[in-house]
């Protein structure tokens, strides 16, 4: 499958992806030794991985049936990742700051409140800005 088939096989499966992300349980699995947040929406599914960004740094990941995007990694998360961003930082800063410098596992259930809540909704939506003509709100 060429890349344009690609992208447009991801984009309609992903119409709505951001409001109905926000409803699913959300899972994060932090890597300190290689710097890798793995994170995924509902339960663990057969995916693919996609550049989300130019340079490599968040990847999609896709589900293999549906070309639904079930989850992202993001490489070097402390080292580049959150440096490039404020708006990232903030959010990341309470779990960073609960966890520690080790590895880390983290379930966000949907009606999770405060900070989690924030964190929930922000992701979501900054996953969606950088896959850009991708998904849709």
């Amino acid at each position: 499958m060429d890349e344009e088939t690609l992208r447009a096989n991801v984009r309609a499966a992903n119409r709505n992806w951001l409001a109905s992300v926000q409803k699913q349980t959300f899972e994060m699995d932090y890597d300190a030794g290689a710097d890798v947040l793995y994170a995924s929406f509902g339960p663990p599914q057969e995916a693919f991985s996609m550049d989300a960004d130019s340079n490599g740094s968040v990847l999609l990941r896709i589900k293999l049936d549906t070309y639904e995007i079930v989850g992202f990694d993001i490489i070097s998360l402390k080292e580049n990742f959150l440096k490039s961003s404020r708006e990232a930082e903030m959010a990341f800063r309470p779990i960073l700051e609960s966890f520690g410098d080790g590895d880390w596992f983290v379930t966000i259930s949907p009606a999770s409140k405060d900070t989690q809540a924030i964190f929930r909704l922000f992701i979501p939506k900054l996953i969606s800005e950088m896959a850009g003509d991708l998904v849709a709100a």
